[in-house]
């Protein structure tokens, strides 16, 4: 996982750019030192990388990426940017991964487009996730993730971003029980099921007014 960990970091645009320049001598020479390896012949290629990534399960780059946010938190590397010195701001946003023109799988959602007439006109299958990301300053850090999907081809309800937030939320309490979180969304969380599960959890939260330009909280002290 290191080299598209460096791809990403060194701001590489393709993968097979990535092969090309990481597997010069002096590429290779410093990942050795940086490992502590004594030999090292070659960095993996895109091929190799992306056939490891399809057999691995997600699951298993979810407890890397705990495991990672876990130290940072642990190390008091982040403190400076808690909310009023206290509560961490997480922030939920959904991202759309990819659309295609025809079903990709079942789990695709679907967007219609319409005609003056009310007929299809168009079809628009995708795939999107529902992020949970810690504001750290003009960062933010990815520390959970819940795929927005249907679960068969043939459901009549299709899978949506505030349904998947509710899956997110079980998700987030059970990684970082004792977290002391204020959740940061836009108006589609500004409900009842948002403000419930904030209140459950022991979450404070800061979510946009539907009526006005202003913003709702409950009490960060």
């Amino acid at each position: 996982m290191l080299a598209p960990i460096l791809k990403n970091l060194f701001n590489m645009k393709s993968m097979r750019g990535m092969t090309e320049s990481f597997n010069r001598d002096e590429c290779i020479e410093n990942v050795k030192k940086v490992l502590g390896k004594k030999t090292l012949v070659e960095l993996p290629n895109y091929d190799t990388i992306n056939d490891f990534l399809s057999a691995l399960d997600s699951k298993e780059l979810e407890k890397i990426r705990t495991y990672m946010i876990k130290e940072l938190l642990k190390k008091r590397s982040l403190e400076k940017y808690r909310i009023n010195e206290k509560y961490w701001g997480v922030i939920i946003d959904g991202t759309g991964l990819f659309s295609f023109d025809e079903k990709h799988c079942e789990h695709c959602l679907r967007r219609e487009y319409r005609d003056e007439n009310g007929e299809v006109k168009k079809t628009v299958y995708m795939h999107h996730v529902l992020e949970a990301k810690l504001v750290v300053g003009d960062m933010v850090l990815s520390i959970a993730s819940e795929f927005i999907e249907n679960e068969s081809e043939d459901v009549k309800k299709q899978d949506c971003e505030l349904k998947a937030f509710y899956r997110l939320a079980e998700k987030l309490k059970k990684i970082f029980k004792r977290l002391p979180i204020c959740i940061l969304g836009d108006s589609l969380y500004t409900c009842e099921g948002v403000f419930d599960i904030c209140e459950e959890n022991k979450w404070k939260y800061m979510l946009p007014q539907l009526s006005q330009l202003k913003t709702i909280c409950n009490p960060l002290i």
